[in-house]
């Protein structure tokens, strides 16, 4: 049988993010959908919970792999889904309705070859909605949160991430799409997926925007005065939003209940 959605989740010593990804996933209205999971050769009790909890429309291994895009490679090989979402451990829908929303939306569409919305970003004390990009601006930078991207499995081929960008592959990907003539991309204004900040592209900021400009000037073809834009436009918007985060957070802790008397108490400890 044929699903319509190929839902792929690598994984690597975290049973408690794919425990949640396996709950959200399960919990979507819509349940045309396979399950695929590549485990990294967890020693966590992943398999353990793996095996005991296998059923028809999953499929799982766990072995060895060189990074989280070789699995991600692994899962696209597996997937007999019409349209691959990758959602990884820990990852989430927004919402019980999102996979039909997509569904809806990709039947109305006329199946394109990918379909892509917003993200519900979530920080340590507030979330917001952030808009996908506009498919001609892909020259900026990624569209969206690849959880929030599905595509069509026979337009992808045999495409598959590019391993020599370990941080941006997702987007060279997306750039080599976006140099086909005949390639076709639908955007879906709505929030497909959560997403925690402060994960590791950001922890490595200088290396996702290095990666970022080769892959502008090697398979975008983008010229150089743009790329340097684009590169001092997010290296100042990243800095701008650590500072704001800080802030926020500073303001956020200061006024939690308790803590003034917290304070107080180790600050006369130091006295004494």
């Amino acid at each position: 049988m044929t699903h319509f959605f190929s839902i792929i989740t690598v994984c690597k010593d975290n049973l408690a993010g794919l425990k949640e990804t396996s709950e959200n996933l399960q919990a979507q209205t819509n349940k045309n959908w396979e399950w695929i999971v590549v485990d990294g050769a967890s020693t966590d009790g992943t398999v353990e919970w793996l095996t005991s909890r296998s059923f028809e429309r999953m499929n799982w291994v766990s072995e060895p792999d060189r990074g989280i895009y070789d699995a991600m490679n692994k899962g696209s090989d597996q997937a007999s889904g019409e349209y691959l979402i990758y959602m990884n451990s820990g990852d989430c829908f927004y919402g019980k309705d999102r996979l039909q929303l997509v569904a809806d939306a990709i039947i109305e569409g006329g199946y394109p070859d990918l379909i892509y919305g917003g993200s519900m970003n979530h920080m340590e004390h507030f979330s917001f909605y952030k808009k996908p990009r506009a498919f001609r601006d892909i020259w900026l930078s990624g569209l969206t949160m690849h959880q929030a991207m599905a595509f069509k499995r026979r337009s992808l081929g045999s495409e598959r991430y590019d391993e020599r960008f370990p941080i941006c592959a997702d987007y060279a990907l997306l750039c080599r799409l976006s140099k086909r003539e005949a390639f076709r991309a639908i955007t879906l204004d709505a929030p497909i997926c959560l997403f925690q900040l402060g994960g590791y592209h950001e922890q490595h900021l200088l290396k996702r925007l290095k990666e970022d400009w080769q892959i502008q000037r090697d398979i975008l073809e983008v010229k150089w005065p743009y790329r340097l834009f684009v590169y001092l436009t997010r290296l100042g918007s990243q800095l701008i939003r650590k500072v704001n985060t800080h802030i926020h957070n500073g303001w956020m802790n200061y006024f939690k209940p308790g803590v003034g008397n917290e304070r107080s108490s180790q600050g006369k400890g130091e006295v004494v």
